[in-house]
């Protein structure tokens, strides 16, 4: 169940870094609605994995916030 457990963390971990890669795309586009859209999925994603374990609360937490910063900023300019 180790290959498993391990096999299924790493779908999670794959799937928070292919959504926060699109929302530093859409941030590099300078895209503020497209990056909003890919944040609020990024979230849910980060979420999920710091649920099931496979990431730190708190890392997840972070990540959250400065992605959401950085839209934000974009946002506003």
């Amino acid at each position: 169940t180790l290959d498993r457990s391990s096999a299924a963390s790493d779908v999670y971990k794959r799937q928070v870094r292919t959504f926060v890669k699109r929302v530093h795309a859409a941030l590099e586009s300078k895209n503020a609605g497209e990056a909003t859209s890919a944040l609020k999925i990024a979230i849910v994603q980060l979420d999920k994995a710091a649920t099931k374990g496979v990431l730190h609360v708190k890392a997840a937490s972070r990540t959250i916030s400065r992605l959401s910063a950085q839209v934000h900023a974009l946002s506003k300019a």
